[in-house]
Order: C-alpha cells, then sequence, then structure tokens
C-alpha cells in the first residue's frame, strides 16, 4: 500500500462460533436491490453494511479509533458467517490494488486479510495510526466471503463488501466508505449546567458541589456553574487522578460579569486558585485562575512537586460574552515542539513555557476544584464556568 503508512499491530480479537450444530433460524434476511446504488460516502462516520450477493444485508462492519489504531470490527447477523475477510486502506483509490482497464478491486491483494476456518460472526481487525491524525480522512474497503447455515446445512455462499460508494461504474459492486480520524483521550467531560449535570458527568467521574452556587447563566451551548462563597469554598470537586501528570488538558467556556478586583471578587479560579490551601500545601496538583494583579491569567503545574508556571499579563476578555479557555501540558514537547506548557484563549495559543518541565508526577494527593474564587467579600454572579473538558493529551486543535 502507497500514499498511507499503516501498520497492522494485532492480528484480531474474534468470537468464534463452529459451524457444527448451528441452531435453526427463521429470521428474514433483509432483501434489498437498492442497498448498494443508495449506500454513499455520507453514510455515518465509521458504520456501514456488509451487503452479500449486492442485496443482502448480513452484518455490520464498525469503526473506531483511539490514538494509536483504528478498529474495524466485522459482525454477521443471524445465520450468516465470515469464512474470509479483506482489508484495506488508504488516502486516496491510488492506494488500492487495481486491476485491468476497468480499474476493479482485487481483495486477495488487501493488506490485511484472515481465515476464519470454522466460521465466525465477529472479527476485529487493529490498525496502527502512524501518520494519521484527527480529522485525517481514510477510505476503506472490507471484502468477505460469507456463508448461510440452517440447522447445520450450508445454504449459501456469497461474495459480501461493505456498504459505499462503487470502486467502478460498471462491471464488479465493490465498494469502498470514508473514515474521518476521531479525536480521544476524552477522560472528564462535565457540562457543569446543574446539581443533576455535575453528578452525572456526560462523561467520566461524577462532580461533587461545595459551598454556595447557583445555575442562572447561559454560557455557550448551554447553562453553568457561578460560583458565589469566596476562599474557594464554592466550586466543584473532582478526583485528582483525571489529570496525568505527564500530558494533558483542561478546556472549558467561561464568561464574565466583572473583572477581579483586589479585596472584593480579587481572584476568578478557573482550576484551583491563589492564596488557597488544601490539606497545608498550595493547590497539590495544578492552578488556572485570574488574579487581580496585573490582571494576570495563570497557569501553574505542580502535582505535588515542584510548582512550573505561565503568565499572561493584562488578560481583558470581554464581559458578557462566552469565551473558550484551555491549557495543554506534555512533558516530552507538545505536538513535537518544545513548548511543554500553552494556554489558548478562543482557540489561539497565546502563551508558551518551552524552558522547565520539572513539575512533579504524584496526582493523587490534593485537589482539583472547579470554580473556585478567592477573596473576602465574594458576591454572586462574577464569573460562569460551562462544559468542563480533561483529556488525556495536549490538544492543539479547539472547536
Amino acid at each position: 500500500m502507497t500514499g498511507v503508512i499503516l501498520l497492522l499491530v494485532g492480528s484480531f480479537i474474534s468470537c468464534e462460533d463452529t459451524l457444527q450444530g448451528i441452531r435453526s433460524n427463521d429470521t428474514a434476511i433483509l432483501d434489498n436491490a437498492e442497498m448498494i446504488s443508495n449506500s454513499t460516502s455520507d453514510e455515518i462516520n465509521g458504520e456501514a453494511i456488509l451487503v452479500a450477493g449486492r442485496t443482502k444485508n448480513v452484518g455490520t462492519v464498525d469503526v473506531t479509533n483511539d490514538l494509536d489504531s483504528l478498529y474495524i470490527n466485522l459482525k454477521t447477523d443471524d445465520s450468516w458467517y465470515l469464512k474470509e475477510s479483506h482489508l484495506h486502506i488508504g488516502t486516496s483509490l491510488d492506494d488500492f490494488p487495481l486491476a485491468g482497464r476497468s480499474k476493479n478491486p482485487v481483495p486477495g491483494k488487501f493488506e490485511h486479510s484472515a481465515d476464519h476456518d470454522n466460521g465466525t460472526t465477529d472479527y476485529q481487525y487493529s490498525v496502527a495510526l502512524i501518520d494519521l491524525k484527527p480529522d485525517d480522512v481514510v477510505i476503506i474497503a472490507v471484502h468477505a466471503a460469507t456463508e448461510q447455515w440452517f440447522d447445520g446445512n450450508l445454504e449459501k455462499k456469497e461474495g459480501a463488501w461493505a456498504s459505499g460508494d462503487r470502486f467502478t461504474e460498471r462491471g464488479s459492486w465493490a465498494t469502498y466508505f470514508y473514515y474521518t480520524i476521531e479525536e480521544s483521550g476524552l477522560n472528564l467531560f462535565n457540562t457543569l449546567a446543574s446539581e443533576y449535570d455535575i453528578i452525572n458527568s456526560q462523561y467520566g467521574p461524577a462532580g461533587i458541589i461545595v459551598g454556595d452556587v447557583n445555575f442562572d447563566h447561559f454560557v455557550k451551548t448551554g447553562m453553568g456553574i457561578t460560583p458565589n462563597s469566596g476562599y474557594a469554598d464554592s466550586g466543584v470537586d473532582f478526583p485528582t487522578t483525571i489529570v496525568d501528570p505527564e500530558k494533558g488538558t483542561v478546556e472549558m467556556w467561561a464568561q464574565f460579569y466583572y473583572k477581579p478586583q483586589p479585596y472584593s471578587h480579587g481572584v476568578f479560579g478557573f482550576v484551583n486558585v491563589h492564596h488557597w490551601r488544601f490539606e497545608g500545601n498550595w493547590h497539590n496538583v495544578m492552578m488556572f485562575a485570574w488574579h487581580n494583579s496585573g490582571s494576570q491569567l495563570y497557569f501553574g503545574l505542580k502535582f505535588n512537586g515542584n510548582e512550573t508556571g505561565l503568565t499572561i499579563h493584562n488578560f481583558d476578555p470581554p464581559l458578557n460574552t462566552p469565551i473558550h479557555l484551555a491549557i495543554a501540558w506534555d512533558r516530552e514537547g507538545i505536538d513535537g515542539t518544545s513548548d511543554y506548557m500553552r494556554i489558548y484563549i478562543d482557540g489561539v495559543l497565546v502563551a508558551a513555557n518551552n524552558s522547565d518541565n520539572s513539575w512533579g508526577n504524584d496526582n493523587t494527593i490534593g485537589a482539583f476544584r472547579v470554580a473556585a474564587p478567592w477573596d473576602r467579600n465574594y458576591s454572586i454572579d462574577r464569573y460562569t464556568l460551562a462544559d468542563l473538558q480533561v483529556w488525556d493529551h495536549a490538544r492543539t486543535k479547539f472547536q
């Protein structure tokens, strides 16, 4: 294969059903003569139909990915079984083995294949992502030799393709489909939109509300949390283990109604906050806050070791307007650069640290408190946070 570098790193994960003693099944097979012509590359990302003999829906092909690999899972329905399967992946049709003037694909020359001698209903290919990143688009073709069995008797043998666009307008009915590489590695997603939402994260662990808060303000996509008690006595606690000392990203939407002022509403803590001690230690894990002194936007990593910090002076966001805030870190360098820490505002890189990655490595002790304000006369409706996300890698693109 040319044009895209992928490596088969896991032979398969399969669930084998032998063809002996197959039970009788009277479930009708969906026949649809228009299956191929109606199946296009506009299908839901990563979902295709396994079509046998041009017209029979005999299963599915589902594609997912993590940060390292693509996973292509073939499943057959009812009485149908896989005997062989062939997989090829490229970034253009030129990457596929094609034959003759008609440019028909040749499954026997596909890069990945497997024999299922005893028949199987579930088989997964694992293919490493080498040069592919989130939002890259690949072309996938899956061919299979299938058999239908009833009461231990072979009824049919059919070739099958994962539905999609045809390689040729005439001749072979072979098809391919597109898959867009998705970003993965999400440790936490909590909208912070209500008491119910905080204890029922959309993904990841539940949060615990601390002190006096309200949910009266719409931010970007919904309501958010507004802290009402100073001295970091309000906000939401999450487990510190959701942040990896080696690399990660914390992002959220914020909306401000006032700017921080000394001795009244002086420091807005997005994650932990200046002046607050947890179990006798300064914030322990990390801090992301807006301080009244010099209007500093500060990002610090500690992880119970030496604190490493990054500051933006004269931070001056618009009031009553949602803005996107993100911090990212990678002890080995973010996205292959020499940057160890970054701050992004509305998706734009605004500050970076490329000199110090000596923060600690203990994420088991401390606090991860979101929306934690500090000052003696703190009152309501100073700022709101929403749509908190924590990732296990340093992100560089934000929507």
